[in-house]
Parts: structure tokens; sequence; C-alpha cells
């Protein structure tokens, strides 16, 4: 059973092509994503597409736009520089952050704003991402890997979401 996440957003992380299982704790069994149920209903998962240069003022878009308070509200990045980059996107606009390398548990009234490592063991209601692009098909090993590691982060921050997924894609 899964008592974070609500089911349209359950529903999505099962779907990504990664390693997705819960229970490895202490020799717990092992259940597949896809094998698991989520307790509370609905949800949302909102994927925006385009240009890189655009992500931003899609980021701002959602912030505004997802319903939820902005101490709620979390995007995740895959580095720092990105999250540096979206930080100073939602600032400009007076949006108010908090570094999640800053962030000591304590409620705020502003935007969480880090990378997935530091949100490793916390959940908000709406998670924002911009996703990696993934590369055409066929992948060669390398390309595999990669695209396998970026999955595998895209399900650790959709995951961190209650109640709203945002995921940007970014495009050429």
């Amino acid at each position: 059973m899964n008592y974070r996440n609500r089911q349209r957003i359950w529903a999505h992380a099962a779907q990504i092509d990664a390693v997705n299982s819960l229970g490895d704790f202490d020799n717990e069994p092992v259940v597949l994503l896809r094998d698991a149920e989520a307790t509370l209903p609905d949800g949302e998962v909102v994927t925006w597409r385009g240009p890189n240069n655009y992500l931003e003022a899609g980021l701002v878009d959602a912030v505004r736009t997802c319903g939820k308070q902005l101490s709620d509200i979390a995007v995740l990045t895959i580095t720092r520089t990105m999250a540096e980059r979206l930080a100073g996107a939602l600032e400009a606009v007076g949006i108010p952050i908090c570094l999640l390398e800053n962030y000591d548990g304590t409620s705020c009234d502003a935007v969480k704003v880090g990378t997935i490592h530091r949100a490793k063991g916390l959940d908000f209601a709406a998670v924002l991402h911009p996703a990696e692009p993934r590369p055409p098909e066929p992948l060669t090993g390398p390309e595999r890997d990669r695209a396998a590691i970026a999955a595998r982060r895209q399900l650790v921050a959709i995951t961190r979401a209650r109640d709203y997924v945002w995921i940007g894609i970014r495009e050429a």
C-alpha cells in the first residue's frame, strides 16, 4: 500500500521505465510499484513541453496555477545548477524560495527548491520537476545507462508529491 501519493501520481510513477520497487528494507519482500495500490484518490499530473529557454516561464505559471500554498510546493531538479537557475527565475517574479540545502523542516511560506538528492525522505503537496529529455531510440550502452539513471531520478522526484506533479520536458 502507498499512503503518500494520490492515485494518478502513483499510476504515472508506476509507468516510468525505472527500477521501481518498494520494501527493500530489512529483508521485507519487494513489491513492484505496478502491483501496489494507492490509498488516496485523485491527484493531478501535468506535463509541460517546450523549448529550454521557456522552462522558467512554464515553471512560474505552474507555481501560480497549481492551487497549492507556496509552503507546500517543491521544485526538484537533477543538478544544483538547474536548481539555482529556477530559484533565480522564481525570485525574479517575486515568488519566495527556500533552498532545500538550507531547509530544516520548519514551515515557511516559500517554494522549496533543490536537487532530488536533497529531497530524499521529504514529501510535498506539489512537486514541479524539469525532466531530462529522453534521447531517441535505439540507445547504446552509455546512453541506455544515462537514460536509466534519469528515469530513476524522475521516479524519485514524482513520488515526493502527494497531490500534484508538474513535469517540464525541455525540447530542443
